[in-house]
């Protein structure tokens, strides 16, 4: 239990040093079980209880659920950069890539106290948008820390690795519209 304490506090206040550890180690668990903690923080901020039994089984499934959808996400994304990754020769890494992803996200506990600023009147808002800002910014910086320290890649070729699937996703955009504007004009009488 001390490790994974250290390994929170040295994410939020030396993230290189305890990258390089991690990547070691690679407690795939930890990550896990920070994966799980942090879906579940914005079904319980956001859930009001009304008295009754379906709140609570209401709340529950949402917290199975998102829990879930965490989880597997999360595995997805790592998947989906370990494919990427193969374009550079970096490929087989995924498991420590989980690793340093889940602690990447750490920041994220910070959000469910900074809605509560957003209850604060129009300067409590902006505070609290500029806070969230800032925490959805560090959290980038972090996962992009991971894929750098995972892959061992230069900051060039980790931003070539993170823009490349909105490259393909707008190249195939572009070619299922002319399939179907070819389409439509070969139909057409």
């Amino acid at each position: 239990m001390n490790d994974f304490l250290d390994n929170i506090y040295g994410v939020l206040f030396s993230p290189k040093e305890t990258f390089d550890k991690l990547i070691l180690n690679s407690p795939v668990l930890q990550g896990f079980i920070i994966v799980i903690f942090i879906s579940i923080i914005g079904p319980l901020t956001n859930f009001e209880f009304c008295g009754s039994l379906k709140c609570l089984f209401l709340l529950g499934f949402k917290i199975f659920s998102s829990a879930f959808a965490g989880v597997i996400s999360w595995f997805f994304f790592a998947s989906f950069l370990e494919i990427l990754a193969s374009v550079f020769k970096q490929a087989g890494k995924i498991k420590e890539f989980l690793t340093l992803s889940a602690f990447a996200l750490i920041p994220w506990i910070f959000i469910a106290p900074v809605g509560l600023f957003k209850s604060a009147g129009i300067l409590g808002i902006i505070f609290g948008i500029l806070l969230g800002l800032g925490i959805w910014l560090w959290v980038t910086a972090l996962v992009i820390l991971a894929v750098i320290k995972t892959y061992n890649l230069s900051i060039g070729r980790t931003v070539v690795l993170l823009t490349l699937p909105f490259f393909a996703g707008f190249l195939a955009f572009n070619w299922i519209i002319g399939f179907f504007v070819t389409l439509f004009n070969i139909l057409r009488v």
